[in-house]
């Protein structure tokens, strides 16, 4: 077989997309793969740390590497330099992409944790910021470990020859082309690597060809801030660190923009693609938080976000001595049986997915014998969003509060290491409405008598959480005309009017049922008309009337707002000495809302 049987417009660059592509010549989207060799990665790649020490974090994966579209989730292996007491602050983690849990430690120096890796699929690397709450100055590592991407590659190749690839260090296939000359060949890919060279063999001798891996930019930025939690006291710092992976360039401090949503943040030191920050909370704050977005100019896939919570100062209080008080002794409750079921709910459901909404997990537990679990440790990590610490509640229930994450796909892994037990919870999310949406209406009423017609005008709406349930503040203005021309029997005489009505409209909904992209709304309102009418006989007048309104409307979720649709039925009655008509009707109208903010 020569080398010009297979021209090399046949191998195209490798697209890392989530949908399976049915054609062929083209490479397919990412899917997970079972089986496949994977050559063991180191996932130990230290950043340079914020103080000198003898020696940084690392990070060690189960199983080697993390695949992404088959590693539903992974166990973690945090070694540290530990020369401190075993009750030290505890080991804190965050990571730029997916998600861990909370820390335990199993040995000195030696911490375990679950990672829930995110739902791309195209190879890149985890940046995992490793700290010890122990005041503005601790000391803050920045280690990574990789996430491999899977694909498949669609080649054109003679019938019957073998197809294989080698990306990296590592081999895959062969496997034996179609009758029609098409062979699929599954690939596994390390981040960095940018190129797979194929080999068809069969004929004369191997063919080679290299097909570029195409892969998107991904998010290289990082940050944590230290202490978690401070006073709003004016005067107690914090450290906000931020790490650009871009292999040790400098890149300048200026393209780094930090956002605090109240107050200002001071560059400490930049270095190595290392950025420090000090912040002091503003004193008397009512806030319970500040949240920090950070981004780079230049690399649009660059986002971090950390928030600090905020805490009121306390006040100094004058020390008096207390006779000591002889407590009983505590009293451990027993670890029950097994855990083998969990039943999951979110309060609020669906969870506003804006990025800042809080939503609450309950849980109840059920042992092998039916019975409520109590005193399980248990462990939840989101591969979107955050948790705040579970709380048991008694009888088997514990609760955990959620932030939302910003996009539309998430999900909760809950796990019990006593018992073994795991479970995968899907997050059910919802579209941000926003907080104020207009844009244009138009529809077609009718009076129940004689006058009908189409309405278009303007339309504004407001959708306003209160606890659990969501409600709505509308207002509209529209348009609306009519004509009318009598004669007497014999046609001699003839007189024509017209009038034009506006409708202005305030309107009270509450949400029925929302769902991830669509939600119905049903609620009173009250009209304010103002008709102008105008006679051949009479001349002109004007009157204002006014009346109630009940109305039912469903809205979806598209592009920067929403489509809605609203049925609705109203009594405006408008009337002068020399006209009398009906602004309101059975209506039925729709629009588009574009959300403003």
């Amino acid at each position: 077989m020569s080398r010009s049987c297979v021209p090399k417009s046949d191998l195209r660059p490798a697209h890392w997309t989530r949908r399976r592509d049915p054609g062929f010549g083209i490479p397919i989207a990412w899917a997970a793969l079972a089986l496949l060799p994977v050559t063991a990665l180191a996932a130990s790649i230290s950043a340079t740390p914020s103080t000198t020490s003898t020696s940084s974090p690392s990070i060690s994966v189960d199983g080697n590497a993390v695949v992404l579209g088959r590693t539903e989730s992974a166990k973690v292996l945090v070694r540290v330099d530990e020369q401190t007491a075993a009750d030290a602050p505890p080991l804190r983690l965050s990571v730029n992409v997916g998600s861990f849990s909370e820390p335990e430690r199993v040995a000195p120096g030696r911490y375990r944790a679950l990672y829930v890796p995110p739902r791309t699929r195209f190879p890149q690397m985890a940046l995992v910021a490793v700290w010890r709450e122990t005041g503005p100055e601790a000391r803050v590592d920045f280690v990574r470990f990789p996430l491999l991407g899977t694909t498949r590659l669609a080649v054109k190749a003679p019938p019957g020859s073998a197809v294989s690839a080698k990306v990296g260090p590592d081999e895959f296939g062969p496997v034996a082309a179609s009758a029609k000359g098409k062979a699929i060949l599954p690939i596994v890919a390390p981040p960095g690597v940018r190129q797979a060279t194929v080999v068809i063999s069969g004929g004369s001798g191997p063919v080679l060809r290299e097909v570029a891996l195409e892969v998107p930019p991904y998010n290289r930025l990082i940050a944590a801030v230290v202490p978690a939690t401070a006073p709003a006291d004016g005067k107690t710092p914090v450290r906000l660190h931020v790490f650009y992976d871009v292999g040790g360039a400098e890149v300048p401090a200026d393209r780094v923009r930090v956002t605090a949503s109240e107050g200002q943040t001071t560059l400490v030191e930049a270095s190595q693609g290392r950025y420090s920050y000090r912040y002091v909370p503003t004193p008397g704050s009512s806030a319970s938080e500040v949240r920090f977005q950070i981004a780079v100019d230049g690399d649009p896939a660059a986002r971090a976000g950390v928030t600090l919570a905020l805490v009121a100062p306390t006040p100094k209080a004058a020390s008096v001595q207390a006779a000591p008080v002889l407590l009983p002794a505590q009293v451990v409750p027993e670890r029950r049986a097994t855990l083998r079921q969990a039943w999951a709910r979110f309060s609020p459901s669906p969870v506003l997915a804006d990025g800042v909404s809080w939503a609450t997990l309950a849980l109840e537990l059920i042992d092998e014998a039916g019975k409520p679990v109590e005193g399980a440790q248990l462990v939840l990590a989101a591969s979107a969003g955050a948790f705040a610490k579970v709380v048991e509640r008694g009888r088997g229930r514990y609760e955990a509060s959620y932030r939302a994450p910003d996009r539309l796909e998430a999900t909760v892994r809950l796990a019990d290491p006593g018992s073994g037990f795991e479970r995968t919870i899907p997050v059910p999310l919802r579209v941000n409405p926003g907080r104020f949406l207009l844009g244009p209406r138009v529809g077609f009423a009718h009076s129940v008598g004689d006058l009908s017609g189409v309405r278009v005008g303007i339309d504004a709406w407001m959708p306003v959480r209160l606890g659990p349930s969501l409600f709505g503040l509308g207002f509209s203005l529209t348009r609306g005309s009519a004509a009318r021309t009598v004669s007497d029997p014999g046609g001699s005489l003839r007189s024509s009017s017209s009038a034009d009505f506006y409708p202005l409209a305030g309107r009270l909904g509450y949400e029925l049922w929302a769902g991830q992209r669509l939600s119905f709304v049903a609620g009173l309102g009250y009209t304010v008309a103002l008709a102008h009418f105008t006679s051949a006989l009479g001349g002109a007048a004007s009157e204002v009337g006014t009346g109630p309104l009940g109305f039912a409307s469903a809205a979806y979720a598209i592009g920067p707002g929403h489509l809605f649709a609203e049925a609705s039925a109203s009594s405006v009655p408008v009337a002068a000495a020399d006209f009398k008509l009906e602004a309101g009707g059975l209506s039925l109208e729709g629009g588009y809302r574009l959300r403003i903010f």
